[in-house]
């Protein structure tokens, strides 16, 4: 638990950086796929859409038989993001670095559910919602150790709403987390494994964004498996 806390402020000085670069940026693919501190890397082409969504859902990806997800692709000296083997896999290459890829819609009421498998430990699988540019959006994240937590990026100022917190609902790494979220309004419900860990409200923002994210703590590696990435309306 004590890096958890450690990674925290860690992250905090990275969010500050990467406030200085988006005022540099002229392309909006710096926005689709970024991570803390921001990426040196080659950007990423947009892919197509992999699934479709004759189930009713928004969004629908099971990556089975793809090659692309609209949530992309990236090779670089920080993080890599592909379609292999029916998942999709999110790498960290850097220490004490949250990286995330967005689909590139926009949202407002909506429940997000994906199944994460995190392969090493010292790292958190997340969710990203709501999602405006790299300086805000909101971050759920479960970290192996059985922690889970809900942080606001505001103006590339970090603030927390729901700290790491213990629930024995949450897997080991090696085993599957089905992450979830439902946001109506200003209520954001969080659950993981079809367990119900807390609700909080927030207004900064109603509507956004939203992908995956990976984390890595004291590691200079970490990697993360997912599959059924699903967008659905609460409304």
């Amino acid at each position: 638990m004590s890096y958890l806390k450690k990674w925290r402020s860690t992250w905090l000085v990275g969010g500050i950086v990467t406030g200085s670069l988006v005022a540099l940026a002229c392309c909006w693919l710096f926005f689709r796929f970024a991570a803390i501190p921001s990426p040196d890397g080659p950007r990423s082409t947009p892919a197509t859409l992999a699934d479709d969504t004759t189930s009713g859902a928004l969004v629908r990806e099971t990556f089975d038989g793809a090659r692309t997800s609209r949530l992309g692709s990236r090779d670089d000296v920080q993080a890599r993001f592909a379609v292999e083997t029916g998942f999709y896999i999110m790498e960290v290459r850097q220490a004490s670095t949250t990286v995330w890829s967005v689909s590139g819609e926009r949202f407002t009421d909506v429940a997000i559910t994906a199944d994460c498998v995190q392969e090493a430990p010292g790292s958190a699988a997340g969710i990203v919602f709501r999602y405006r540019d790299t300086a805000n959006f909101y971050l759920f994240q479960v970290a192996e150790e059985g922690y889970y937590s809900l942080d606001l990026l505001n103006n590339n100022v970090w603030v927390t709403l729901i700290d790491w917190t213990y629930d024995d609902a949450i897997n080991a790494h090696g085993q599957l987390n089905q992450l979830h979220i439902e946001m109506r309004d200003d209520r954001i419900a969080l659950f993981v494994n079809d367990h119900s860990l807390e609700e909080t409200s927030d207004a900064s923002w109603t509507g956004g964004d939203a992908g995956l994210a990976l984390s890595a703590f004291e590691s200079d590696s970490a990697l993360m498996r997912c599959d059924n990435l699903t967008i659905t309306s609460t409304r």
